[in-house]
């Protein structure tokens, strides 16, 4: 048989110690448990999972864990050059901010933003459609506003088309989309403003 791997996707969280919140981190996770936990002089010390790795978490570090044990510490400078959003998210955060600009120069002049909801389009074949489903934050006191939907993505939206919007519920927006282009399109989001 060959080796065919698959990607995996977890949860992989990060926390910053910062001297004297070690119980605090230990209870953002119920099923944290660390042997030989001890802090002193601004450095945690544990096992985790209990017998098995030790870490030694100077002050400032971060703390990478997921499914219930830790899986590295790294310093702030290994953190910020290799996890940090604001470096590794700049070019998905410049094509959100263009997504929104647009979506705001196509509502009438006046108009004033209430809510907005996020969602992900489902994976799309050729010539399909779906409905997308998107959840509004602050929901809307009553339904008698105005939905309008955009699309961003890390991919080309060229060959994405929203085809219709409708108001669900005061807090859900249904957005129709379907794929007009030759090959599959999967990546994309779209995101609803809901106005008065």
């Amino acid at each position: 048989m060959t080796a065919n791997p698959i990607n995996v996707v977890d949860t992989l969280r990060a926390v910053q110690y910062d001297g004297t919140n070690s119980s605090d981190i230990t209870a953002l996770d119920p099923g944290f448990s660390f042997n030989n936990d001890s802090e002193a002089g601004g450095i945690w010390s544990f096992q985790s999972p209990p017998d098995s790795t030790s870490f030694n978490v100077p002050t400032g570090s971060w703390i990478l864990y997921a499914q219930d044990q830790v899986f590295f510490v790294k310093t702030n400078a290994e953190f910020v050059s290799q996890n940090d959003c604001n470096i590794t998210c700049s070019d998905f955060d410049a094509q959100v901010d263009a997504a929104i600009e647009e979506a705001l120069e196509s509502m009438p002049s006046g108009s004033m933003v209430r809510s907005v909801g996020v969602a992900a389009v489902p994976t799309l074949l050729l010539s399909s459609s779906a409905n997308v489903d998107v959840q509004l934050q602050p929901a809307m006191p009553d339904t008698s506003f105005t939905a309008y939907a955009s699309k961003f993505a890390a991919v080309s939206l060229v060959d994405l088309a929203i085809n219709s919007v409708t108001i669900i519920d005061t807090d859900a927006v249904r957005v129709n989309v379907s794929n007009t282009g030759l090959v599959t399109l999967s990546g994309a989001s779209v995101m609803v403003h809901a106005v008065v």
